[in-house]
């Protein structure tokens, strides 16, 4: 799966969580630690995978709770149209 980051956004990072600016239609998202991380591998380029792979070292969790987790997460960037296929 490849994932892409939708244009037109603006992303900040206070105290350890990702503020987004969505310019087109003004909407401000705030990501929580684990959404922040997802978001910021998803901006280096890495795969879900990867990404699984990271979760499962940062938190020291199991592989299938991690891809549980990231589906989640990327289901919901989904839904708010922050990530184009």
């Amino acid at each position: 799966m490849n994932l892409a980051i939708r244009a037109n956004l603006s992303t900040q990072q206070i105290d350890g969580e990702l503020v987004i600016l969505d310019k087109d239609n003004g909407q401000i998202h705030q990501l929580n630690s684990v959404a922040s991380l997802i978001w910021q591998q998803i901006e280096a380029g890495l795969e879900p995978g990867a990404i699984v792979k990271k979760l499962t070292k940062l938190y020291d969790i199991d592989a299938t709770l991690a891809k549980t987790d990231l589906d989640k997460v990327l289901s919901q960037f989904k839904d708010l149209k922050l990530l184009v296929n």
